[in-house]
């Protein structure tokens, strides 16, 4: 009986050892949870942070990365601004930007160059494309349509087509002066273009019977600028180059036309009639000279010896 008393009292030690135990582990439990919670908050936060970092980071890599390519870009334009100021110096040329020319043209109306912001330095063939499109060559020189009126019409016209383009003047050492156009191709650099149509007067040709040497019809040329040196045109779309150097070679071939007109005019003598052996030489010499006149384009005579230039761009 007292055995069971003790076993008894034990079982009840033991159930609320237990209950005890169970309450003391349930807190415990609730401390950790909480503390869990916290942590996760906690760890949640700072992730949140790192992915706004990273972001930033990333934002920072592309901001530097464009300024490095903008810098690089700025380098580029500078050294080339650079060289085109050299070359301006070279040349002995006065550049002048946004404002208009200081010269009267036609019948006493001032130069107005109309601009286009968006216009851009343009290819040497795209510059072929739009000379070759424009028809401002085909209008006659006048009094009241002059070199100034052609260059301000041809610079107002490719400007509205977007290619940035300048209007030069050119003062001679004696004499009145001359306008054209200037173009800064992207692959050829500065290039100087007249346009100046029939009536002017600076070209010659030689007639013979019913042939013409030359082209006559395209008033398009370029024209070759140096200070001390005559003002020099070559048709456009002739195979030459663009410098100074290039003309005088144009010129040189030019004298050996001339020769070889001489000669062709010795041989023949004025005749009318000749032996048709001498007829089939002369006929053949006559095409070389058809052919000789075709590379050389219109057979435009030099203007005066260049003193200023001015650019307005």
């Amino acid at each position: 009986m007292i055995n069971k008393k003790i076993i008894l009292i034990l079982v009840i030690f033991l159930i609320v050892g237990l209950a005890i135990g169970c309450t003391d582990y349930r807190a415990e439990y609730e401390k950790l949870r909480s503390e869990y919670v916290s942590i996760q908050q906690e760890l949640n936060s700072v992730r949140y942070e790192l992915a706004n970092m990273e972001a930033k980071l990333v934002n920072a890599q592309n901001r530097m990365e464009y300024l490095e390519e903008e810098i690089r870009k700025s380098r580029e334009e500078l050294a080339e601004v650079q060289r085109q100021l050299s070359l301006y110096k070279e040349l002995g040329i006065e550049v002048q930007s946004g404002i208009q020319p200081p010269y009267i043209k036609g019948l006493g109306s001032e130069v107005n160059l109309i601009n286009n912001e968006n216009a851009k330095n343009p290819t040497w063939l795209s510059l072929l494309s739009f000379l070759a499109e424009d028809e401002t060559d085909r209008s006659t020189y006048s009094f009241s349509y002059d070199c100034g009126c052609f260059t301000q019409d041809v610079h107002n016209k490719a400007e509205l087509a977007g290619i940035r383009t300048a209007w030069v003047g050119i003062d001679f050492e004696v004499g009145m002066g001359h306008a054209l156009n200037a173009f800064k191709t992207t692959d050829k650099g500065l290039v100087f273009i007249d346009c100046t149509g029939a009536g002017f007067e600076p070209m010659f040709y030689y007639p013979f019977g019913t042939v013409t040497f030359g082209d006559v019809d395209n008033w398009d040329k370029i024209a070759y600028v140096e200070i001390g040196k005559p003002l020099g045109f070559i048709s456009v779309g002739i195979p030459y180059g663009l410098r100074y150097s290039d003309y005088e070679k144009w010129q040189n071939d030019v004298r050996s036309f001339e020769m070889e007109l001489e000669a062709y005019d010795e041989a023949l003598g004025g005749r009318l009639f000749v032996p048709e052996a001498e007829y089939r030489y002369l006929m053949k010499k006559l095409e070389e000279l058809e052919k000789l006149g075709e590379k050389l384009g219109g057979f435009w005579s030099p203007l005066g010896t260049v003193k200023r230039v001015e650019i307005y761009w």
